[in-house]
């Protein structure tokens, strides 16, 4: 089921795309697709299923056909509430997307992409990980933020290929033990859930470069980050902290630091900011939180292959949410 301009659109990119092998890429989002066209099969040329931004309810039967796949893209079908029957058997995959779906449990042969760089799995129903998450040894960018989990699995420290970590927005008390073994992550996004106290785990990782905690429930940071060699932007704002620990105001690496905002400072700890040199970051405002960085709104990902356009100049409320997330111009570039 279909509405008619996206059945007669569908059918138009099926017939180009089978006349043309040199064409790697199936572009049918945004389509109003309930499912795929009848006369679907599967192409063995085809590299890159886009099947984002429509009104699936269940995952295409034929994809246990694609074995060849290298991207597949599910997100923002709202309605999808199955992972894909054959997911296993797509052990090319590199990239996979099934983001703002109402998908709530991950099978275990998810561990057999081996081959996959990035996954997407942002703004679903999750509640647990599979341990089988921690067979994936090539991922680099990991996206689960906006879901239900209450813990990480330990199998989590596996991925010694990770680079980019995001589990903003559920209800994480605290990380897995080995999450020390994360020694290539650059980038963790904690924003949002319900920290009482800095991860000790993190204190072990010297190539993190960005950190967020904001909007957790951290009162106390006394522990000095001298592990965290690489750390350059600390988002602290949103939390219950009074002082303004010595060891971060005059921090040598930390070049931009975001505390003031939203934690019950006392006065004489305003004075200790003024006096650090980072006062003049906070006053860069929330387009300043992830430097060089201009990331899409929460669930949105960069145009590419029919992806939605992101708006040319962002609104300040929406530039501040997109600031808690991770750089998802990362998660698509061509293959």
């Amino acid at each position: 089921m279909m509405s008619a301009g996206g059945e007669q659109g569908a059918l138009q990119v099926l017939d180009a795309v089978e006349r043309d092998e040199r064409q790697t890429v199936l572009n049918l989002a945004h389509r109003a697709l309930f499912m795929l066209p009848p006369n679907f099969r599967p192409l063995p040329h085809v590299r890159a299923l886009l099947l984002n931004d429509n009104q699936l309810v269940m995952p295409p039967m034929e994809l246990g056909r694609m074995a060849q796949l290298t991207e597949l893209a599910l997100d923002h079908n709202p309605q999808l509430s199955m992972a894909p029957f054959d997911l296993g058997q797509l052990t090319q995959l590199q990239r996979l997307n099934l983001s703002c779906t109402s998908i709530s449990v991950l099978p275990p042969d998810i561990g057999a992409l081996q081959q996959l760089t990035h996954l997407s799995l942002a703004q679903m129903q999750l509640t647990a990980l599979p341990a089988e998450l921690g067979r994936l040894c090539q991922l680099q960018v990991l996206r689960l933020s906006d879901n239900r989990l209450a813990r990480l699995p330990e199998a989590l420290g596996e991925l010694r290929e990770l680079r980019w970590l995001d589990v903003s927005g559920n209800d994480l008390h605290a990380l897995p033990s080995s999450c020390t073994q994360l020694r290539r992550l650059t980038s963790a996004r904690l924003a949002r859930n319900r920290f009482e106290r800095f991860p000790p785990e993190l204190l072990q990782l010297p190539q993190l470069v960005t950190l967020s905690l904001r909007g957790n429930r951290i009162a106390h940071l006394a522990t000095p980050l001298d592990g965290m060699a690489g750390l350059a932007y600390l988002d602290l704002r949103d939390n219950r902290l009074t002082t303004v620990p010595e060891h971060l105001a005059h921090s040598r690496t930390i070049s931009l630091l975001l505390i003031r905002e939203g934690n019950p400072l006392q006065d004489n700890e305003q004075a200790v900011l003024v006096r650090s040199r980072h006062l003049e970051s906070e006053q860069a405002g929330p387009e300043s939180d992830l430097v060089g960085q201009r990331e899409a709104p929460v669930g949105r990902l960069p145009t590419r292959h029919g992806r939605r356009p992101a708006t040319s100049q962002p609104s300040a409320t929406a530039t501040a949410a997109a600031a808690e997330e991770i750089d998802v111009s990362v998660l698509y570039r061509p293959l």
